[in-house]
């Protein structure tokens, strides 16, 4: 779907919606374990979201590139990207992805061995906000994850945390994220049809399937 996306962008010229292909398949390169591939595609769809002059989902989008640091040994790194999007989250006043950002901090403190305390705030954030936002889901994965972490420190042969069970919980349940949203716009648009037969009135109802105002001209231009 991703692939397709991009194609269909490209053909058009739609640089939003093909920055947003960008960075879903560097995820999910990175997520299949090919971090090398995956993070410059990342990388290059958060460039050209900037070139675009958006900034609202910004956050989003340096949480999956924060992600894929991580899956790629590079902690410290997605560390870097997370206080950036949190940053961001509070300048816009635009947080609707904060209670995902602190449960990676969580993570990524962990791995590289930092104090206690700084771990336990950031899951405790997590739960705090996602309370605040009346979710349950969002609540149980940071509750999960911290549970993990703790069931792995009592562990008398370790020393510190291992968090390969709780990135796998965590990949998994983003994962599964990824893949509801993209069966989203496989039911609702044409994405899936041959690019080729794809007609400009066809371009213009994918764009309103997906919820889209604004662009439907650029296909009839």
């Amino acid at each position: 779907m991703a692939s397709a996306l991009i194609e269909l962008s490209a053909r058009h010229n739609f640089v939003f919606w093909r920055a947003a292909g960008e960075r879903l398949r560097g995820w999910a390169l990175s997520a299949s374990a090919n971090t090398a591939e995956g993070i410059p595609w990342i990388e290059q769809g958060i460039r050209d979201f900037r070139a675009t002059g958006s900034v609202l989902p910004l956050h989003y989008m340096l949480a999956l590139r924060a992600e894929a640091l991580h899956l790629a040994d590079r902690a410290s790194d997605g560390l870097e990207a997370i206080r950036e999007a949190e940053a961001l989250a509070e300048r816009l006043e635009e947080r609707w992805w904060s209670a995902e950002l602190h449960p990676l901090r969580g993570i990524f403190l962990a791995a590289i061995g930092a104090e206690e305390t700084q771990i336990e705030a950031s899951f405790g954030e997590a739960i705090r906000i996602a309370k605040e936002q009346k979710s349950i889901p969002l609540e149980k994965r940071p509750e999960a994850t911290y549970a993990e972490y703790h069931r792995q420190k009592r562990e008398p042969v370790r020393r510190t945390w291992s968090p390969t069970t709780a990135d796998r919980r965590a990949q998994k349940h983003f994962r599964a994220r990824q893949a509801g949203s993209l069966a989203d716009h496989e039911r609702t648009s044409a994405l899936r049809r041959d690019l080729d037969q794809l007609s400009s009135e066809a371009g213009a109802k994918l764009l309103r399937a997906l919820g889209v105002k604004g662009h439907e001209g650029e296909l009839r231009g």
